[in-house]
Formats: structure tokens, sequence, C-alpha cells
């Protein structure tokens, strides 16, 4: 196979550049790319109520196995109508 010469002005002023440019570029566009993107903020009140409710239907759906004393305790933590969780906290509900 043949070798390839350039010549050094060819390379200096040819090659070199285009590989300045499209490294620059490269760069430029991941710190567009992060700027632009905008992460969205979880709020700890909508964490914790996802966790509330993933208990809650795990207690639903799994409530059989439990002995009826513990799942009545439970049940009244959710749902007692002075102390329960869901009747204490009223929370607007996240417009998505």
């Amino acid at each position: 196979m043949a070798e390839l010469l350039l010549d050094p002005n060819i390379r200096l002023w040819v090659f070199l550049p285009i590989v300045i440019i499209t490294f620059l570029v490269g760069i430029v566009r991941h710190y567009v790319s992060i700027i632009l993107s905008s992460q969205k903020k979880i709020e700890l009140l909508q964490v914790q109520d996802s966790q509330v409710m993933i208990r809650a239907r795990l207690l639903r759906e799994n409530g059989k196995y439990l002995p009826r004393q513990s799942f009545a305790m439970r049940r009244h933590w959710f749902n007692n109508e002075d102390t329960g969780y869901f009747k204490v906290q009223k929370r607007v509900a996240a417009s998505q």
C-alpha cells in the first residue's frame, strides 16, 4: 500500500483546524444539552405520598397472609377517621 504524504501546509491549515473545530463543537453540544435539559425536581411530599400508596397497595394485596389483628392494625393506621394517614394528610393533587 502506498504511503500517504501530506504537505505540511495542508496539515497545518486544513486538517488541524478541522480537528479542533470538531472537538470544540462536541464540547459546546455537551454543555448546551446540560443547560437545556431541565431536570424535574422531585418534591419530598410527592415521594412520601407515593411510598405510602405503595405500602397501602401491598397491604391490600398481601393482607390475606397477615394475622387478622396485624392487618386490622395496619388498616387502622391508614384509614382511622381521626388519626389515619389518608384522613389527616389532605394534600392538593400534583398537576402533571
